[in-house]
């Protein structure tokens, strides 16, 4: 009767060893799920910091090319009479 008692002890001291590595495994994966998470949180900072900082950028050079653009029409308008003036006073003189 004692062997069966200690085959029972042996039986459930197994099972609690395999348990016992079940939680460690669950555990350590869960620690590295966490720590990818935080570095998946901190990569997504740094890219909403740089979406925002490019974001400012484009507002910045769309306001400049919108005013080189102005800037470009009338003078290209300007150059145009100029052209035409230019070709009057050529006919005059023929």
């Amino acid at each position: 009767m004692a062997e069966f008692d200690l085959s029972v002890l042996n039986t459930l001291n197994e099972k609690f060893v395999l348990l016992e590595t079940q939680l460690k495994h669950v555990k350590d994966n869960l620690e590295e799920k966490e720590r990818k998470l935080m570095e998946i949180n901190a990569d997504i900072e740094k890219l909403e910091s740089q979406k925002l900082s490019i974001s400012v950028d484009v507002g910045s050079i769309q306001v400049e090319y919108a005013g080189l653009k102005d800037i470009y029409e009338e003078k290209k308008k300007q150059y145009k009479d100029i052209q035409e003036n230019a070709s009057k006073l050529l006919q005059l003189f023929d």
